[in-house]
Order: structure tokens, then C-alpha cells, then sequence
């Protein structure tokens, strides 16, 4: 038999790696990272992470393999 039990608290969700690190970043704040050279799949990991961590980024190349991510929001 189950016992019912009411208003118990969901548990927050814990965030970790590349998620909590956005998290951690002020608005202005950047970084930069490293692809292999012609690949842009890195760019669209950052952009997937942010959006699903509800923050905005801009990234720019800043040179063939490097990359540049800015929180905005």
C-alpha cells in the first residue's frame, strides 16, 4: 500500500558541468574555447546549453579554431 503525502517540496534540479559553468558567468562576462579546425559544432553546444539554461550568449570567431562566448542575458 502507498502512503499519500502532500505539499512535500520538489528538489531543485542540480546542475553541473558546462551548464553550472554559464550559470556561474556574469552578464559581460566571456570566455573562450577551442574546435577542431573547419568544425562548428562546438559553437551550437554553447548555444544548445545557454538556451536550455535560459541565458543568452554571443559567440564570435576570433580565430580559425578559436571562439569567443559573451553572456548577454
Amino acid at each position: 500500500m502507498y502512503k499519500v503525502e502532500k505539499n512535500i517540496p520538489i528538489p531543485r534540479k542540480r546542475v553541473k558541468g558546462k551548464t553550472a559553468f554559464l550559470l556561474s558567468l556574469d552578464v559581460g562576462d566571456s570566455f573562450i574555447f577551442t574546435t577542431e579546425k573547419g568544425q562548428r559544432n562546438g559553437v551550437d553546444n554553447w548555444y544548445n546549453l545557454a538556451n536550455a539554461a535560459g541565458l543568452k550568449v554571443k559567440i564570435r570567431q576570433v580565430e580559425d579554431d578559436k571562439f569567443r562566448v559573451w553572456r548577454t542575458k
